[in-house]
């Protein structure tokens, strides 16, 4: 998250400063910056550990060990971050934390069952955390509307 926090220092300075419109859009993109850096990093491990994997099989149970320790690899310190967030009241990274889980875990079940290309599982991860994106940003717009009109006055 470290890459991140510049922007987001920005982006709280534009609210001071009343300004509606910038603070959207570097909202925007401090929020897309932060999914696509948390994706990269669950994407890169699951690659690492397939590739690692070559050459085991799901059926014969060999596959099956790879596969969990790269699911705690990839998402546990996500995870670890989220239960921070969670102790002072911020569940909207848990929720950020869930969907990557379940992207993990689909992307897992659709490689082994029809032995799908890296495109197709990058396909998976980027539409799930698209709309978790989509989501974010109009409770962003309801929480801070009632903000900024108050702001204006």
């Amino acid at each position: 998250m470290i890459p991140v926090i510049p922007l987001t220092l920005f982006v709280a300075w534009l609210f001071e400063k009343k300004q509606k419109f910038f603070c959207y859009i570097f909202g925007f993109i401090n929020l897309a910056l932060t999914m696509t850096l948390m994706t990269v990093w669950t994407i890169l491990i699951f690659f690492v550990v397939i590739d690692y994997a070559n050459g085991s099989s799901f059926f014969d149970g060999s596959l099956l060990p790879y596969l969990l320790v790269g699911y705690g690899v990839a998402l546990r310190p996500i995870q670890a971050l989220a239960e921070e967030d969670m102790k002072v009241g911020n569940f909207e990274s848990s929720k950020t934390a869930w969907l990557l889980a379940i992207a993990y875990i689909i992307s897992t079940i659709y490689f082994i069952y029809y032995d799908a290309d890296f495109l197709q599982i990058i396909n998976i991860f980027s539409i799930i955390m698209c709309l978790n994106i989509l989501y974010d940003c109009i409770n962003v717009k309801i929480r801070t509307g009632n903000h900024f009109t108050e702001l204006d006055k």
